[in-house]
C-alpha cells in the first residue's frame, strides 16, 4: 500500500479580534481528494464555530485553553481559506498541512489518540498504535507562547519526524506545528517527544495515522494509449489490457497482483520483482485467470522464448513448455508460482491442486462429454471390501465442468498416496442428470 504524502503547509493563522482565517497554501498546489489538516488553539476556552466544509476530529482542555483539531478532503484545487469564528476576543492561532494520497471516502485517519498536554519541556504526546503498514503518523500541537526555538519530533517508531512549525507575537504569543513520519508496519509508535527548545508556558495536541485508499481492483482497457500509473501505485490488483504499446510498471512496485494482455509487445519484468502475482500473454493465446485470483502465481505466454528454471529451485510449482531460446528470470526468484506456454498452446489452470483425479469422461453412448457441468464425489477405497472402515468414506465432493477434450480434472484431499486406488463418482450433466458412473481410479 502506498503512503500518504506530505504537500505544504500553511502560514500562521492568528488574532486577537474572535476570528482568523488560514490561507489554504498553493505552492505546490493541493488538488481534489487532498486532505486539509489544522491545529488550532484558543485562550479563555473559547468556543470555535466549525469552517463550512470541515469536520471536527476532536477538541480538549489545558485548564482554560481550548485545542481543536479540523480536516476536510478537497473537492477542488482552489478551496477558500477556512474562517475559524470563536467566542470572546482573547488569543487564537491556527496552522494547516496539505497531505496527498489519503484514503478518499470517510476518515482520513484510522486512529486518533488521546489528547495530551502539560507544561513540561520537551512535550510528550500519547502514542497510538497504527492498523495497518506505510501509515502515516502526523503529530499535531500547538504551544502557548512563543519562546521556543523551533519543533523537534521523535518517537520509537517511526524514530524521526519532518515537522512544520510556526509562531506569533500576536496577543500574549503562540505557537503551532505538524509533523509527519511513516510507520513502514503496524504498530505502536511509541509516545511522540516534540521539543520546543524552551519552556513555552503549556502545550497540547494529538497524534493520528493518516492511511492511502484501500481499492482492491482496478479494471482498465487501453487500445494505444499509454496510461501512467504512477496514481495506482497503492492498489492491490491491477488488471490492464493493451494492444501495441508498451508501459511503464516502475511505479508499480508495490502492486501484489498484476495482470496485463499484450498482442505486440513484450514487457521488461525488471520492476516487478517484489510482485507476488504477474499474469501476461501475448500474441493469440489467452489464459482464464478466473481460478488464479487468489494464488501467488506467474503466468506467461511466449512465442519462441522460454525460460531458464535455474533460480526457481524453491518454488512450489513451476509449469513451462520450453522451445529454442531460454531467458533469465533473475528478477523472479520471488514468484511463488511460475506456469508458462507458448504460441497456441493454453494453460488449463485446474491442476493447481496437490493432488487430484484427472480422467477421460464418456457417456452410455462411448461419446466425450464435453464442455458439460458435472456432479462428483471421490470415495475412499480402503481395502476394497464393505468390512473395511474407510471404505467408500467421502473424501471430496463438488462440480466442475469438462474441458472441450472430455477432461475432468478435480482435487482430492483425503489420506490416500498418489498412486494410490479411490472410488469416483459421476453424475451428468449437473441440471437433469441422466446417467451416472462409478469406478476406480488412481490419484495422481
Amino acid at each position: 500500500m502506498a503512503v500518504p504524502t506530505f504537500i505544504s503547509a500553511s502560514a500562521i493563522g492568528n488574532s486577537t479580534a474572535g476570528s482568523f482565517s488560514i490561507t489554504v497554501p498553493i505552492s505546490p498546489a493541493h488538488q481534489a481528494d487532498d486532505i486539509l489538516l489544522v491545529i488550532s488553539w484558543y485562550r479563555a476556552s473559547a468556543t470555535v464555530l466549525t469552517p463550512t466544509g470541515y469536520t471536527e476530529a476532536a477538541t480538549a482542555l489545558r485548564g482554560t485553553t481550548r485545542y481543536y483539531t479540523h480536516w476536510k478532503r478537497a473537492t477542488s484545487g482552489a478551496e477558500a481559506d477556512p474562517l475559524f469564528d470563536y467566542t470572546g476576543t482573547d488569543d487564537g492561532f491556527g496552522l494547516m498541512c496539505v497531505y496527498r494520497g489519503v484514503r478518499t471516502t470517510g476518515n482520513p485517519y484510522d486512529v486518533l489518540g488521546a489528547f495530551a498536554s502539560g507544561t513540561a519541556e520537551p512535550a510528550t504526546l500519547t502514542e497510538i498504535t497504527t492498523l495497518v503498514a506505510n501509515a502515516l503518523v502526523v503529530a499535531l500541537i500547538g504551544g502557548e507562547d512563543n519562546t521556543g526555538t523551533g519543533m523537534t519530533m521523535t518517537a520509537t517508531n517511526p524514530a524521526a519526524f519532518t515537522e512544520h512549525y510556526a509562531e506569533s507575537p500576536t496577543g500574549t504569543d503562540g505557537a503551532v506545528a505538524l509533523g509527519e513520519a511513516e510507520r513502514v508496519t503496524a504498530g505502536a509508535t511509541g509516545n511522540i517527544s516534540a521539543a520546543f527548545g524552551a519552556t513555552v508556558v503549556g502545550w497540547g495536541g494529538w497524534v493520528l495515522s493518516l492511511v492511502a485508499p484501500t481499492s482492491v481492483l482496478n479494471f482498465q482497457t487501453l487500445s494505444v494509449v499509454e496510461l501512467s500509473v504512477v496514481a495506482l501505485a497503492g492498489l492491490l490488483q491491477y488488471f490492464r489490457t493493451l494492444s501495441a504499446v508498451e508501459v511503464s510498471v516502475a511505479s508499480l512496485s508495490r502492486v501484489v497482483n498484476y495482470f496485463r494482455t499484450l498482442s505486440v509487445v513484450e514487457v521488461s519484468v525488471i520492476a516487478l520483482s517484489a510482485l507476488s502475482t504477474y499474469l501476461r500473454t501475448l500474441a493469440v493465446v489467452e489464459i482464464s485467470v478466473t481460478s488464479l485470483t487468489t494464488a501467488k502465481i506467474f503466468v506467461k505466454t511466449l512465442a519462441t522464448t522460454a525460460i531458464s528454471v535455474a533460480s526457481l529451485s524453491t518454488q512450489k510449482i513451476f509449469g513451462v513448455v520450453m522451445s529454442v531460446v531460454e531467458t533469465s528470470i533473475v528478477t523472479l526468484n520471488r514468484s511463488v508460482t511460475f506456469f508458462k506456454t507458448l504460441a497456441t498452446i493454453e494453460l488449463s489452470v485446474v491442476t493447481l491442486f496437490t493432488k487430484g483425479i484427472s480422467l477421460t469422461l464418456k457417456n452410455a453412448a462411448n461419446a466425450l462429454v464435453i464442455n458439460t457441468l458435472v456432479k462428483w464425489g471421490i470415495f475412499e477405497y480402503g481395502s476394497g471390501t464393505p468390512s473395511d472402515a474407510n471404505w467408500m468414506s467421502q473424501s471430496n465432493k463438488g462440480t466442475d465442468t469438462t474441458t472441450s477434450g472430455g477432461v475432468l480434472q478435480v482435487p482430492y484431499s483425503g489420506t490416500t498416496a498418489k498412486g494410490g486406488t479411490v472410488y469416483v463418482a459421476v453424475i451428468q450433466p449437473d441440471t437433469s442428470p441422466t446417467q451416472s458412473m462409478v469406478w476406480t481410479d488412481t490419484i495422481k
